[in-house]
C-alpha cells in the first residue's frame, strides 16, 4: 500500500482525489485515483511492468518506493505511455549499484519522445544513474535527495542536460546538499523563467554558471544557502528579472545591489548579517526605484538589528 499524501504533485491543482470508480481499468500493481479532470486517472505504482500499463492515459504516474534491487521497472517503453505528470517519490538504490547493473531503475531510452508537463523527484538517491531520455518536462522539481550515486554536491552540466533536459520552463533543486554548479550548467536552459536553488550549501553564484542570456528568466530563488557576495554583472543576463530571494544567506554588503533595485519588483534579504555601515548608498531610498519590501530588510550594528527603512546616514558617518 502507499501513502497518498506522500506523493508531491505541486504542478497541478489536484492529482490524487477519491479511488477511481473503474477498477478494471487500473492495474493490479497500482492504486488509482481520479484527478481534477473529467474522466482522468491518476496511478500510483510500485515495480511494475510495461505491460501493466502501456494503453493507460494517465493525468499522474507515480512510482514510490522502488530501489534498484527490484526487477525491471519500466525500460524504453516508458517513452509510450501517455501521462502529464510524473512522480517519484522514495526511489534509487545504493552506491554500490554500478552503471551496467541489468536490472537498475530504467526510465527510458535515448529515443525521442512526446512532451510532458512535469517531472517531480523527492527523497530518492543517485539519481544520475537512472536513464533518462529527452522527456521534454516543462517543470522539474528534486527535494531532498542525493543527484549522484557517490555523493557528488556539484550541479554538474551534464546532470542538467541529461535529467532536466532543455525545454524546462522552471527549475528547483531544493534540499539536496548542492555546495557548488560546474560553469555552464545552466547554458542550454534558454526558456526558463524560474529557477530556486533553496536550502543548499552554495557559496557562490557565478556568471559562468549561465549562458550569456537567460532572456526570460524573471524569478530566483538562492534563500537558505552560505553566499557572502554576487557580481552585479550577473544581473546583467537576466534582462527580465523580476523576484530575487536571497534570505538567509551570510551577506554582509550589497554594493552589487544597487544597480540591479530599479528593475524588481519583489527582493527578500532577510535574515543576512548586512553591515549597516556599507549601506551609506541607501540613505535616500525614496530617490530611487527599489522594491517596498527592502525597507523592512535589517542591517547590523554594534550587535543590534535595525530596519533600513529608518536608515539614518548620520549615525552611521556616511560620506566621512
Amino acid at each position: 500500500m502507499f501513502t497518498v499524501s506522500k506523493i508531491l504533485c505541486p504542478f497541478a491543482i489536484v492529482c490524487f482525489t477519491k479511488p477511481y470508480s473503474n477498477e478494471n481499468r487500473c492495474p493490479k500493481p497500482c492504486q488509482c485515483y481520479q484527478s481534477m479532470e473529467k474522466d482522468s486517472m491518476s496511478a500510483i505504482c510500485g515495480p511494475i511492468s510495461i505491460k501493466d500499463v502501456q494503453n493507460l492515459s494517465l493525468h499522474t504516474l507515480a512510482l514510490a518506493n522502488i530501489t534498484f534491487d527490484d526487477r525491471v521497472l519500466i525500460g524504453d517503453e516508458l517513452n509510450s505511455i501517455q501521462f502529464e505528470h510524473l512522480s517519484i517519490e522514495s526511489c534509487g538504490g545504493t552506491p554500490q549499484v554500478t552503471s551496467d547493473r541489468p536490472n537498475r531503475l530504467r526510465i527510458a531510452s535515448d529515443q525521442t519522445v512526446i512532451k510532458h508537463r512535469s517531472l517531480t523527484i523527492t527523497n530518492s538517491r543517485n539519481i544520475f544513474d537512472w536513464k533518462w531520455s529527452p522527456y521534454g518536462f516543462q517543470h522539474v522539481l528534486i527535494e531532498s535527495g542525493r543527484l549522484y550515486a557517490f555523493q557528488r554536491p556539484v550541479l554538474s552540466r551534464k546532470f542538467v542536460v541529461k535529467v532536466i533536459g532543455s525545454q524546462v520552463k522552471s527549475v528547483a533543486i531544493i534540499d539536496c546538499k548542492l555546495t557548488a554548479i560546474e560553469n555552464g550548467a545552466f547554458n542550454q536552459l534558454s526558456v526558463m523563467k524560474s529557477l530556486r536553488l533553496s536550502r543548499n550549501k552554495l557559496k557562490e553564484i557565478k556568471s559562468t554558471h549561465f549562458a550569456d542570456q537567460h532572456p526570460h528568466l524573471k524569478q530566483i530563488d538562492l534563500s537558505h544557502n552560505l553566499i557572502e557576495t554576487l557580481a552585479t554583472s550577473l544581473f546583467n543576463q537576466f534582462p527580465s528579472l523580476q523576484e530575487l530571494n536571497l534570505s538567509n544567506n551570510r551577506l554582509v554588503k550589497l554594493d552589487w545591489l544597487r544597480p540591479v533595485l530599479k528593475k524588481l519588483d519583489f527582493i527578500d534579504l532577510t535574515d543576512n548579517p548586512i553591515d549597516c555601515k556599507t549601506m551609506c548608498w541607501y540613505s535616500s531610498p525614496a530617490s530611487a526605484p527599489h522594491p517596498p519590501i527592502l525597507d523592512i530588510t535589517e542591517c547590523v550594528y554594534r550587535q543590534n538589528r535595525l530596519p533600513l527603512y529608518d536608515f539614518d546616514a548620520k549615525q552611521f558617518e556616511c560620506g566621512n
